[in-house]
């Protein structure tokens, strides 16, 4: 029926735009929910053979290539950079206050290499493509399509350190699942170029808990 069709033109296009594109086989499984008297191989038909070619208006001919995306979107802004640079210089002036005079080994002022004292952190998120190339339904007209695919199992957890003077910290990963696979170790991590206190946790979905921060807090403290 056409007032199923278009319902599922508008389904499909409203899904694009909340970057929940719909495959191929996604779309056709809602038309066999709709239209349960029709078989598998007739909503295939339909699909490619009139339904296309009645709304080319609203969707691309082709499924297209949607760019993997997550929900999950940075928290850096104006108002947090403020306080990050105003506790960061409060810090510093404390640190310079609190320690005057040379050093006796070097005969060098503590803020000449103040640098090589103060370290820093950024955790990243590594999405693994599951799909291969994950192809979506599209909006006609619109020049990007992403998708949201920030569960799935197979990403992992990346936090590298680093000092103010260049020399690099270590990274700690987090993987899903319960238990390492054999071999992966803090030492094989040192032996293939991660600094020394580098490290490997497991949780249940790779994603930075408070249970993993304080399981891992001990080696990066080492580093």
């Amino acid at each position: 029926p056409n007032d199923t069709s278009d319902f599922m033109a508008d389904v499909i296009v409203r899904a694009d735009r909340g970057n929940q594109g719909k495959t191929p086989q996604e779309a056709q499984a809602d038309f066999q929910n709709l239209l349960p008297d029709l078989k598998p191989k007739q909503v295939q038909n339909h699909f490619n053979r009139t339904f296309k070619k009645r709304h080319a208006d609203k969707i691309k001919p082709k499924a297209v290539k949607a760019q993997k995306t997550t929900g999950n979107r940075s928290q850096c802004n104006a108002a947090q950079q403020y306080r990050w640079h105003t506790r960061t210089d409060r810090a510093f002036r404390f640190l310079r206050e609190k320690n005057t005079g040379v050093c006796r080994k070097t005969g060098r002022q503590f803020e000449a290499v103040m640098k090589h004292f103060i370290s820093g952190g950024d955790e990243s998120n590594f999405l693994a493509d599951a799909d291969g190339n994950l192809k979506v339904l599209a909006e006609k007209g619109r020049p990007k399509h992403e998708k949201r695919a920030g569960d799935f199992r197979g990403s992992l957890t990346a936090l590298r350190y680093g000092f103010a003077g260049g020399a690099n910290g270590p990274t700690a990963f987090v993987l899903a699942g319960k238990r390492k696979r054999a071999g992966y170790s803090d030492k094989w991590l040192k032996e293939h170029g991660c600094a020394h206190g580098s490290t490997i946790a497991m949780n249940e979905n790779a994603f930075m808990t408070t249970k993993t921060w304080e399981e891992i807090t001990p080696s990066i403290v080492s580093g």
